[in-house]
C-alpha cells in the first residue's frame, strides 16, 4: 500500500482533489452544473442578463411564453408553503413552558439564520436540477458569513450552495458516501483575523474575491467590468471541504490557490454532521447508484424548447402579416374612393376587379404543431395547468 495516501492527506494533496473533481468533464456534477445554468435562462426568459430596452432586440429572439418558468413559478408556492414558522407540541402537561421557550428560539433561530431564504432557493434548485444545504454548528474556528451577517459562536448555520460552486468526488455513487465534497465559501478577511482564525501571514496572502483567479472569477469579473471598488468589504474565497480519511469524517478550510500548503482552518473531525452529512440534499426523482436526480427541469427542457421556438415562429408571423390589394388598370379611382373615410356611401365600379392579398400571418402546420406539443406537455414533467388549477382534475 502506498505510504503517502495512507498518511492525512495534505492541503496540497486536498487542493488537487478539489481541482481533479471541478475539471472531471464526465462527472455528474459538471453536467448538472451546466444544466442548470442554461434552466436558469429558459426560468427567466429572454430577458435574463439582457438590456431591457424592447425597441433594439432581434424580433426573432422574442419569447412570449417558458414553460419552464411556467413550471417553476406554479410550482414553487405548493412546495414552500408560507413563511418558515416552527412549531412545538408539549408532551406532556408539565412540558408547556419548556414547549413554548423552545418554539420561540427555533423561530429566533430561524430569523437569525434567514432560513425560510435558503430553504427557499434550495427548492428553487431543486426543481431545476438538485438543492444543496450546508449545515454546521459556527465553532472550532468557523466563519461564514451568512447573507452579511455572523452567526453567533456555537450557533447552527445553513445556507444554500448552489451546484455550480461545488466538487465533489465523481466516483460517488449517492451523496452520502461522497469520499470528499466542498464548495466554495465567502468569507470575511477581516472576521478571520479578528478571531485568531489561521495564520495571519497565510490568510493576507489570499487574495481578494475580485482579483483574477481562474476558477472563483464571477460571470461579471470574467468580461471585465468588476473592479475593487466594486466590493465595500474585504472577501475572500475559501474551500470547505469535508472527507473521509480512514472511516473518520473531518472538515477543513482551504485557500482557492493551487499549490497552496497551508489550511485557512486545519482539518477537524466531525461529530455533529445531520443525517450523515453537513450537505443536506434535495432531488426529485432520484436514481439509484447516481448523483444525479432527474429533476422536473430535465424532464421537460426538451418540450419547453419545441414549445418556446414554435411559440416565436407565430409571434414572427403575426408581426409580418400584411394585408395588400390588387386591382385591374383603370380601377385606382374607385380604389382611392372605397379608402376614403366617411366619403359617398355609393361608389359606381366593378368589385370583381379589386382582389385582396394578404401576405405573411400564422401557418396551419405550426398551429396544428403547437396544439400537439400541448398535449405533449400534459403528458410529460409537473403537468402545470393540473397543479395551477386551469383544467379540471377529472
Amino acid at each position: 500500500m502506498d505510504a503517502s495516501r495512507a498518511a492525512f492527506p495534505t492541503a496540497q494533496r486536498l487542493l488537487r482533489f478539489i481541482k481533479a473533481a471541478r475539471q472531471h468533464d464526465k462527472g455528474p456534477i459538471h453536467h448538472m452544473a451546466s444544466f442548470y445554468r442554461r434552466a436558469c435562462r429558459e426560468v427567466a426568459g429572454p430577458w435574463h442578463d439582457e438590456m431591457h430596452a424592447p425597441g433594439i432586440r432581434n424580433p426573432r429572439q422574442r419569447q412570449p411564453i417558458s414553460p419552464l418558468g411556467e413550471m417553476v413559478r406554479t410550482y414553487m408556492p405548493h412546495l414552500i408553503g408560507d413563511s418558515l414558522v416552527p412549531v412545538v407540541e408539549p408532551s406532556g402537561l408539565g412540558d408547556r413552558g419548556a414547549a413554548i421557550m423552545l418554539q420561540y428560539r427555533l423561530r429566533q433561530w430561524a430569523d437569525d439564520a434567514n432560513y425560510a431564504m435558503q430553504d427557499q432557493r434550495s427548492v428553487f434548485d431543486a426543481l431545476i436540477a438538485v438543492g444543496v444545504q450546508y449545515v454546521f454548528r459556527n465553532i472550532g474556528g468557523q466563519a461564514v458569513s451568512i447573507e452579511n451577517s455572523t452567526l453567533d459562536m456555537g450557533q447552527p448555520g445553513v445556507v444554500r450552495v448552489s451546484i455550480e460552486n461545488m466538487a465533489v468526488d465523481p466516483s460517488a455513487e449517492d451523496w452520502d458516501t461522497a469520499s470528499g465534497i466542498g464548495h466554495w465559501a465567502a468569507v470575511d478577511r477581516q472576521s478571520l483575523l479578528e478571531n485568531g482564525i489561521g495564520n495571519p501571514e497565510d490568510i493576507k496572502r489570499i487574495p481578494n474575491i475580485w482579483e483574477n483567479l481562474e476558477e472563483t472569477k464571477g460571470k461579471d469579473r470574467k468580461e471585465g467590468r468588476g473592479t475593487e471598488d466594486q466590493y465595500l468589504d474585504d472577501k475572500i474565497l475559501v474551500w470547505e471541504l469535508c472527507f473521509t480519511h480512514r472511516g473518520r469524517r473531518f472538515c477543513c478550510s482551504l485557500p482557492p490557490v493551487d499549490g497552496a500548503e497551508f489550511f485557512v482552518v486545519e482539518p477537524y473531525e466531525l461529530i455533529d454532521e445531520p443525517e450523515g452529512s453537513r450537505y443536506v440534499v434535495t432531488g426529485l426523482n432520484c436514481l439509484p447508484n447516481s448523483l444525479t436526480p432527474v429533476s422536473p427541469a430535465m424532464v421537460m427542457m426538451d418540450a419547453h424548447l419545441a414549445k418556446a421556438a414554435t411559440v416565436s415562429k407565430l409571434v414572427q408571423q403575426i408581426e409580418d402579416l400584411e394585408r395588400k390589394y390588387v386591382i385591374k388598370p383603370g380601377a385606382q379611382d374607385m380604389a382611392m374612393r372605397l379608402q376614403e373615410r366617411g366619403g359617398e356611401t355609393t361608389i359606381a365600379g366593378d368589385p370583381a376587379s379589386i382582389a385582396e392579398f394578404i401576405r405573411g400571418g400564422m401557418v396551419k402546420e405550426l398551429l396544428e404543431g403547437l396544439a400537439f406539443l400541448e398535449n405533449v406537455g400534459k403528458m410529460v414533467g409537473p403537468n402545470i395547468a393540473l397543479a395551477g388549477g386551469q383544467t379540471d382534475h377529472a
